[in-house]
């Protein structure tokens, strides 16, 4: 039985013919170990769409993630920074597609969430657990104790969107826009719940976490000082 988050649609018809042959053989082999199953679909349902085309001018939907294969470009500024766009160099291996297709399932998820709609069959954020497989230096703007905080719990454990917010003191909005930025370093683990996880009450942050948010705190400050002294 597969466990993987949800499934998610991806459409190739913007592609090449070269860039359509070489990313069927390499997303056959990455798909099988994304967080979601991606199938494939049509233009106007995809939520995932390749091209290799700079000139796009396709109409992206809120819901729709865009990923371009191709030399650096400035497409980005095209697009709303709601949207997501991702880019993959000519030569792309199979992680780094596999990478791309996670970073899109995160951005798909917290669209989802953002809107209160379903991101699986029972309609529950609660469903999924959020976890840190790495510890990052956040950029600018995630100065508060309360990102530290939530850093810590998941990397404690992991925890549901409910509880992080809770026993972080994060409020949606802030939630949403951690989770999007330790998507886009690639430090996010998102996985299905088990039944005794998702019945879990929520409860205040324990004193271990207080005392690991404390310290992380501090080293992250420290940090941040190192970074911007002079001369470094």
């Amino acid at each position: 039985m597969d466990k993987r988050i949800r499934t998610g649609i991806v459409n190739f018809e913007m592609l090449s013919e070269a860039s359509n042959q070489r990313i069927h053989t390499l997303f056959s082999v990455a798909q099988k170990k994304s967080i979601f199953t991606w199938n494939e679909g049509s233009l106007a349902s995809a939520e995932l769409i390749f091209s290799d085309n700079k000139d796009t001018k396709f109409p992206l939907k809120s819901n729709q993630c865009l990923a371009f294969i191709g030399e650096k470009t400035d497409m980005a500024q095209a697009f709303r920074p709601s949207m997501a766009f991702f880019q993959l160099a000519p030569m792309y291996t199979v992680s780094q597609l596999l990478d791309l297709l996670d970073l899109a399932a995160v951005k798909l998820l917290a669209a989802h969430e953002s809107t209160g709609k379903a991101v699986r069959e029972s309609d529950k954020a609660s469903s999924y657990i959020h976890k840190l497989k790495r510890w990052v230096v956040l950029p600018t703007g995630f100065e508060a104790p309360e990102y530290v905080r939530a850093m810590a719990l998941m990397t404690l454990g992991g925890v549901t969107l409910e509880d992080l917010y809770m026993r972080s003191s994060l409020q949606e909005e802030q939630g949403r826009a951690l989770l999007n930025e330790l998507g886009k370093q690639n430090a996010l683990m998102v996985t299905l719940a088990s039944p005794s996880q998702k019945n879990l009450p929520s409860a205040p942050a324990t004193h271990e976490v207080k005392k690991s948010a404390g310290l992380l705190l501090k080293l992250f400050g420290w940090l941040s000082e190192k970074r911007s002294a002079p001369g470094k």
